[in-house]
């Protein structure tokens, strides 16, 4: 499924990359550990819906609001110089903004292990199970779909995971199990795709059910195919070979349809694709002009050219249910920026307005992650330091603070009740911090407060407020306190 509110899968598995790809390793020492038999899934307690629902209709779309800037929190947690630092990359993200991907965290750790990580709590690994571990995706329960090389015996496995341990996703039945298999996406109703090799030494793109029923989702009448991302629905896009292995094309299928290829419905064009959406939407890049751009497809509407930043290529990295697009493009540079792309703005640059040089994944808040590797049934390495990024955007209705108030001798209390209700915004105010002119202050979530001076006099009270693209409003009053 990928990461969005309801869907959100990953992005290519690497078993049958594009001509255009390669595909990053651990270490040869790493990768050949794998894993020990398989294991049918356990019913995913939060997410026990087995059925795909139909598909959605296209989220309300953004309105025209124009990108402003990005904050960034950090995944990994700065420690003192000299101590051991976390290092890991960030893959998976969803609407909640809670991400996944693989760490390590300390020095007592000797191997990458999946993690789920959520805003105002540490990293939490996944363990009980294997050596090496990468979560590739993560739905909005909070279940991780990722890769695990378990030992030396058997190939690499998929698991999910909804809790602190995993469990491992089973093999095409008859495949040699010494070959690897791996999770590169899920949705909210527990469905898993990714790939698994065949009795005949292929691999194929394959669907887990809740339950771990595995299903071959076949090829476009090549050897190889690989599943890159599932959709509420159970939409499942991804790449194979067609027949005679002459060429890699791209496909959609669904349960009622089977496999279907872009390369001939929609564009013959198509070089990738990275992500589809509840509303059936498709990203990726063809090849237009002689240059390679990011395209969305919108079934019913086609096509469209997402264009570039001014430079000659584009790529996209992440789409939300409101086919909003981020991904990196090339400017007349020609250096390579982060570009966020909305229906009523088109392309902005992300870099230039914020620094973040790159971005992966994106919700429906305007959430991307920097640091990050593309989705693989690979292994991956690095010493990245990963952020959520919120992208901020205004519409050019920003904040306006203001506040009235009463106050009452209390004796000694020499107290004061403020109203800030009056304070209006384009969009939510989600702060009010109240500075009270004696060197104290608070913040709040609501427009109301009550503050008492330890003697009476005039203060010099001040109002910031903040709305949820981070613009900020300040009013200040002096205030006579009886």
């Amino acid at each position: 499924m990928r990461l969005m509110s309801s869907r959100r899968s990953l992005r290519c598995a690497g078993i049958v990359p594009a001509p255009t790809e390669r595909k990053a390793r651990f270490p040869v020492s790493l990768a050949q550990r794998v894993a020990v038999g398989a294991v049918a899934l356990a019913l995913i307690t939060a997410c026990r819906a087995d059925a795909p629902t139909a598909p959605r209709e296209l989220a309300a779309p953004s309105p025209n609001f124009t990108l402003v800037g990005a904050t960034g929190t950090e995944i990994f947690p700065t420690v003192p110089p000299g101590d051991f630092q976390p290092v890991g990359v960030a893959i998976g993200l969803n609407a909640s903004g809670q991400v996944t991907g693989s760490a390590v965290l300390s020095s007592l750790q000797n191997d990458f292990k999946a993690f789920r990580w959520s805003s105002g709590t540490s990293a939490s690994l996944i363990t009980g199970c294997c050596t090496t571990m990468w979560g590739n995706d993560i739905n909005d329960a909070g279940v991780i779909a990722g890769t695990a090389n378990v030992n030396i015996v058997t190939g690499n496995r998929g698991f999910v995971a909804s809790g602190s341990s995993p469990t491992l996703l089973s093999i095409l039945p008859g495949a040699d199990p010494e070959q690897n298999a791996g999770a590169v996406a899920l949705n909210n109703a527990g469905q898993v795709v990714g790939a698994s090799p065949t009795p005949g030494f292929a691999r194929h793109a394959v669907l887990w059910s809740a339950m771990g029923v595995i299903q071959d989702l076949g090829t476009l009448g090549g050897s190889n195919s690989e599943a890159i991302d599932i959709n509420a629905s159970g939409q499942v896009i991804g790449s194979s070979q067609t027949t005679g292995n002459a060429a890699t094309h791209f496909f959609l299928w669904s349960s009622g349809s089977g496999m279907q290829d872009l390369n001939t419905t929609v564009n013959a064009a198509i070089t990738n694709v990275v992500e589809i959406n509840d509303a059936g939407q498709i990203i990726g890049t063809f090849t237009t002009g002689g240059q390679s751009h990011a395209f969305l497809y919108t079934p019913g509407s086609g096509l469209k050219d997402l264009g570039t930043l001014g430079g000659t290529t584009s790529a996209p990295t992440g789409l939300n249910n409101k086919g909003d697009v981020v991904g990196s493009s090339t400017i007349a540079d020609p250096a390579t920026h982060a570009f966020l792309w909305t229906a009523a703005n088109g392309m902005e640059d992300i870099t230039a307005a914020s620094g973040v040089p790159e971005v992966q994944r994106l919700n429906d808040n305007l959430q991307t992650l920097t640091g990050t590797l593309p989705p693989s049934i690979l292994p991956r390495t690095g010493t990245l330091r990963p952020q959520l990024v919120q992208l901020q955007i205004t519409n050019g209705q920003g904040p306006v603070a203001t506040f009235t108030f009463t106050c009452k001798d209390q004796g000694n209390a020499h107290q004061c009740a403020f109203d800030a209700s009056g304070s209006t915004s384009g969009s939510k105010i989600v702060s009010y911090r109240w500075e009270w002119g004696d060197g104290r202050s608070e913040t709040k979530t609501h427009p109301t407060v009550r503050n008492t001076w330890h003697s009476a006099g005039i203060f010099l009270v001040t109002l910031r407020v903040t709305d949820e693209h981070g613009q900020i409003a300040v009013f200040r009053f002096h205030v006579p306190v009886p």
